[in-house]
């Protein structure tokens, strides 16, 4: 059966019908956590930075992940340090790479 629609084969890329297509990264934290109450204070103060999506601060694991668009490592460090906790690794750390 021939149909007279054409085919989305020939259809213009996302970015040529207006859409801006942005790329999320995922960047992860070591951070000295102890309880609930650690992981909430961080996620509050993380959550507030511009471009940030999410923010996963596990205190079991001692991890903070923290996903978005155009991230900032170094305002992302800050407002972990504020909450008072250690941060044992940033992103890129060497210890990072030995895990």
């Amino acid at each position: 059966q021939v149909s007279d629609r054409p085919s989305n084969a020939n259809a213009p890329a996302s970015s040529d019908r207006g859409f801006r297509l942005t790329m999320s990264e995922t960047l992860e934290w070591k951070v000295a956590m102890t309880c609930g109450g650690c992981s909430k204070a961080i996620t509050a103060l993380v959550s507030k930075l511009d471009g940030v999506d999410n923010v996963d601060a596990d205190w079991e694991a001692k991890t903070v992940k923290v996903t978005g668009t155009k991230l900032d490592q170094d305002a992302i460090t800050a407002a972990i340090g504020k909450t008072g906790k250690e941060i044992l690794a940033k992103p890129g750390d060497a210890a990072d790479a030995a895990e």
